[in-house]
């Protein structure tokens, strides 16, 4: 006589093979990926511009700052730092004293040093609202003429920055494009905000002649970590410890009910959302009219974590894209990689770019624990 099995043994007899496919296929890399030794490049004269670009530095590493300073003080005539948004955790700069936040920024600005500074509104920095943000820019305004906020206003931009030989940064703010009723007044954007800033964005492309152009924004085109859909074994075994670090309390099956109904129910912060591809999807628009032969690059953060993508198909607009989000303490998260990744890493860190003067152009991924270069590349147009 056989016996039927009830749901929760069948439930039982599958848990293993469950959770085994679930570390299996969820596993993050703490281990740069792939695992190549590239060394580094020795230092050349021929480099006439260096760009830092530090992401979701709001609860800010020691190590990370310290390095930053280091690579700024090497050259900082022709060195411009770039805070990639998510500058104060958790919620912006808030009115009042507003002691702790602004030790935050003093700490960043430090980190710039004599170099030229810039700072990018991040999603997190928007939750103070506009008004957050211009202040956030008059308190980094006022610490020197060679740091500002980009773009000015509360707006979202096009900004672009000159200042570096051979480069042209182009800044969006890209929070505010994602949100639904953005505050346009002042920014002089017309009844049509989304067709002003597509022109442009089209405008600056054709403007940048031969130097190398560089998107900086908050929220990259792509991304293989949480904002673009992937979570490892820790948020499926054990999902408290994403609101407080130390709840290592397992929960299998129900901890995975969250990331697989974030993945049904994306919000705009999601690359995977129906707002954000179509942000992007505008974004590339704009940009497809490129022609220079210099690399089109896009440096964002958004995801804490180290990744270099390069272009997945011939029509695809970006030859690459940088996800350097990995400044904060306690704010790492998952990462994975795609056919189009070229380097991959769960660690704290940043990315510098050096222009030469013949129009090379060298990427490194420098982490900080231990201190040294990661990763290095020389990009190349499509």
């Amino acid at each position: 006589m056989t016996c039927r099995q009830t749901q929760p043994q069948i439930l039982a007899r599958r848990l293993p093979r469950i959770l085994c496919l679930l570390l299996v296929s969820a596993c993050s890399h703490i281990q740069p990926y792939p695992a190549l030794d590239t060394p580094d490049v020795a230092a050349d004269p021929q480099v006439q511009a260096r760009l830092i670009l530090v992401g979701d530095a709001g609860r800010p590493v020691p190590g990370v700052l310290a390095a930053v300073r280091a690579w700024s003080d090497k050259a900082p005539e022709s060195t411009t730092v770039v805070y990639l948004g998510d500058n104060i955790y958790e919620d912006g700069l808030p009115p009042g004293p507003a002691v702790a936040e602004k030790a935050v920024l003093d700490q960043l600005i430090a980190a710039v040093g004599p170099a030229r500074g810039i700072f990018v509104p991040g999603n997190h920095d928007w939750r103070a609202g506009r008004s957050g943000i211009e202040r956030q820019a008059d308190y980094v305004q006022r610490s020197g003429a060679s740091i500002r906020l980009l773009p000015a206003a509360g707006c979202p931009g096009p900004a672009t920055d000159d200042a570096l030989d051979g480069v042209r940064l182009l800044v969006l703010d890209t929070d505010w494009l994602l949100q639904p009723a953005a505050d346009a007044s002042g920014c002089d954007l017309g009844a049509d905000a989304s067709s002003t800033i597509s022109r442009r964005l089209g405008s600056a492309v054709a403007q940048a002649g031969d130097d190398v152009l560089v998107v900086v924004a908050h929220h990259p085109p792509r991304t293989y970590g949480p904002h673009g859909g992937f979570f490892d074994w820790r948020d499926h075994l054990f999902p408290l410890t994403r609101i407080a670090p130390w709840a290592w309390l397992p929960l299998p099956l129900v901890g995975s009910l969250y990331p697989l109904g974030r993945a049904r129910l994306a919000h705009d912060q999601d690359a995977y959302s129906k707002h954000y591809r179509a942000m992007q999807a505008d974004l590339a628009t704009a940009f497809s009219g490129y022609r220079g032969a210099r690399p089109l690059i896009f440096a964002g953060g958004h995801d804490h974590s180290l990744q270099v993508l390069a272009r997945r198909q011939p029509s695809d607009v970006w030859d690459y894209v940088l996800v350097s989000g990995a400044a904060s303490v306690d704010k790492l998260t998952a990462v994975t990689h795609g056919p189009d990744t070229m380097f991959a890493h769960l660690a704290h860190g940043f990315m510098t770019l050096d222009v030469y003067s013949d129009g090379r152009v060298l990427l490194r991924v420098i982490e900080s624990e231990p201190v040294g270069v990661a990763f290095t590349r020389w990009l190349t147009a499509r």
